[in-house]
C-alpha cells in the first residue's frame, strides 16, 4: 500500500478512523 506523510493511505486500511474506500472523497492525498 502507499501511505503519505500525513498518515493517509490508498490501499491500506490503517486509518485512525473508520474510513473505508473514501480516498476519492477524503481531504487527504490519495497518492
Amino acid at each position: 500500500c502507499s501511505s503519505t506523510s500525513t498518515g493517509g493511505s490508498t490501499s491500506c486500511t490503517a486509518w485512525p478512523r473508520p474510513m473505508r474506500r473514501r480516498w476519492a472523497a477524503s481531504p487527504y492525498p490519495t497518492s
